[in-house]
């Protein structure tokens, strides 16, 4: 089935193809930002305000009912936005950026995921805190820029009781726009910390170390359970993908890459990107399956009747990838308007189906179940698929 939406409120009606929506939960008046879900399906989203007035935490059960919320106002001469959102070791870690009189400071919570309340709470002044990167043997890493002036790399590890148990900051002597988007970090073995920057990838120790560091610009950074480090890039003519060991060694390289990238369970590598173009009405979503030596399997171009922009990608556990986008297309007969596009693709790489919906905008997020159902953000609120 595909939702047509109509005043706010979701329609049903036959499309081709197997998917269906199983349901769906707008939000009024609040950008979304960013989603997590459970294991069992149960779905987290958080939003903000107009003007930073406040954010919004929201939790929604398997049929899609509001479960929690949570409403975290500012105060006076305050903003808030929230920046990344985590669902790990029975906690769900929000990260968000409180600014006031010019001067950034980040805070990290962490929630109760049945009824959203603070458990504790981390203030760090002149922070921005945008990637929470889990880690296998417990705890976490909260990882970001410091000094608004110079942007130096920062991060701190944290247990669960949100103890510091390390921090790490570089300064290279320039602007590092380095550690500021939520794609920037992935675990490490040994409770370290993987970090991708503009140009250069970082391996970080468990106690703060910097290991090394590796010329490579990074989009997007996934580990492998062994420790090993996926980085993808989008830099002209067509980016590249490329795995590193644990020492910095590199592995295999690619020369074409993407803005997201995830790992199937049979350790090849998806991956997708805008590919763009002069003309702006000719960008169109590439989506890459590399094997797990490193050898490019397919290459899947979708090309919508304009400009279409890729954001992020997952699989679930029986191999199948799912891509969240945008396309513009047509809207009545002059208008036009972006809408939010899904694509299936099966473990061979061969596309399944293609699912447009939603009428505002970029989406914003995308989640995967090991079973294969599809979570989705964006201004029309969340939305869930199942084949």
């Amino acid at each position: 089935m595909q939702a047509r939406w109509v005043l706010g409120l979701a329609l049903s009606y036959p499309a081709f193809g197997a998917v269906q929506v199983e349901w769906n939960a707008p939000l009024a008046e609040c950008h979304p930002i960013d989603l997590t879900v459970s294991a069992e399906g149960r779905s987290y989203v958080t939003c903000h305000q107009p003007f930073g007035r406040a954010i919004e935490v929201y939790s929604y059960d398997l049929t899609g009912r509001l479960a929690a919320s949570q409403s975290l106002p500012a105060v006076q001469q305050e903003s808030l936005l929230p920046r990344d959102l985590l669902l790990h070791e029975g906690f769900l870690y929000l990260s968000l950026t409180v600014q006031k009189a010019g001067a950034p400071q980040g805070r990290l919570l962490a929630l109760d995921p049945a009824t959203l309340q603070i458990v504790w709470q981390k203030d760090e002044p002149q922070f921005i805190g945008n990637n929470l990167v889990p880690l296998p043997t417990g705890g976490l890493w909260w990882l970001g820029v410091k000094d608004a002036a110079n942007n130096d790399i920062q991060a701190f590890r944290f247990n669960r009781e949100g103890l510091v148990q390390a921090s790490f900051r570089y300064d290279s002597g320039a602007d590092d726009q380095l550690g500021l988007e939520r794609r920037s970090g992935a675990a490490a073995p040994a409770a370290g910390l993987y970090i991708g920057g503009y140009s250069q990838v970082f391996h970080v120790t468990a106690d703060g170390t910097l290991q090394w560091k590796v010329d490579f610009p990074s989009s997007a950074i996934m580990s492998r359970a062994q420790g090993e480090l996926i980085v993808t890039h989008m830099r002209a003519p067509q980016g590249a993908t490329a795995e590193f060991n644990a020492e910095g060694r590199r592995l295999w390289e690619l020369d074409q890459g993407g803005s997201a990238l995830t790992l199937a369970p049979d350790a090849s590598v998806w991956v997708t990107g805008t590919r763009v173009t002069e003309d702006i009405a000719g960008w169109d979503v590439r989506v890459l399956h590399i094997s797990a030596s490193g050898q490019l399997k397919t290459v899947d171009l979708y090309e919508g009747p304009l400009q279409d922009r890729a954001v992020d990608i997952g699989t679930d556990s029986r191999g199948n990838a799912y891509v969240l986008a945008s396309s513009y297309v047509k809207s009545g007969l002059i208008g036009m308007q972006d809408r939010y596009l899904i694509l299936k693709y099966n473990p061979e790489g061969r596309r399944l189906w293609s699912h447009l919906y939603g009428a505002n905008g970029l989406p914003e997020a995308l989640q995967v179940t090991a079973q294969g159902a599809v979570y989705a953000l964006g201004r029309d609120g969340t939305i869930r698929l199942q084949d």
